[in-house]
């Protein structure tokens, strides 16, 4: 199988979120880190945001978005699952 530059495989239904965020809404694929206890306590899950949909067409988000801008991204991801 063989993808267009920048575009990722379509992800499983059970990644895809909507993400309301900077005024737009996003949908979006998520990469999960699951949470993890050491010495110190927990840490939480980390959320990533790996693909967005454009006009119907998956990219990968780090080429699409600013690293800063997809940083945040994460940020209110995670934040809306923890």
């Amino acid at each position: 199988m063989t993808f267009k530059k920048n575009t990722c495989p379509l992800p499983r239904i059970n990644t895809i979120r909507t993400l309301q965020f900077a005024g737009s809404t996003f949908t979006i694929s998520i990469l999960v880190e699951p949470a993890d206890d050491d010495e110190l306590g927990t840490i939480p899950a980390q959320y990533f945001v790996d693909c967005v949909e454009l006009n119907g067409v998956w990219f990968w988000a780090r080429d699409i978005f600013d690293d800063g801008f997809l940083s945040a991204m994460d940020a209110a991801l995670t934040a809306e699952f923890n």
